[in-house]
């Protein structure tokens, strides 16, 4: 578990460190190809496939814990309440 812990964080640091020299090369003035900082139809397109990905990505992960892990995070009802706020929290997933 800590080794797991430790590439996690070897990992976050790493794209951190890959965004601040991103940073860096922006704040250059004129020595990026793009130094107009405005995005063209091909970032809108890169940028729009992704969103794409990553809705697919959510709505899959969804359906895979649903199914997974179903009665799971709703199990028993605590209270008299608890039945009400599970079918709302029901018609909410949905």
């Amino acid at each position: 578990m800590t080794s797991l812990l430790v590439i996690i964080v070897l990992v976050l640091l790493s794209v951190a460190l890959w965004q601040l020299t991103k940073i860096f090369d922006l704040s250059q003035v004129g020595s990026s190809k793009n130094s107009s900082g405005i995005a063209d139809d091909n970032d809108n397109n890169v940028q729009g496939y992704l969103m794409f990905g990553f809705l697919a990505f959510i709505y899959i992960f969804t359906i895979y814990g649903l199914i997974k892990w179903g009665d799971l995070p709703l199990h028993t009802p605590a209270s008299a309440h608890g039945g009400e706020v599970d079918s709302l929290m029901n018609i909410s997933w949905v």
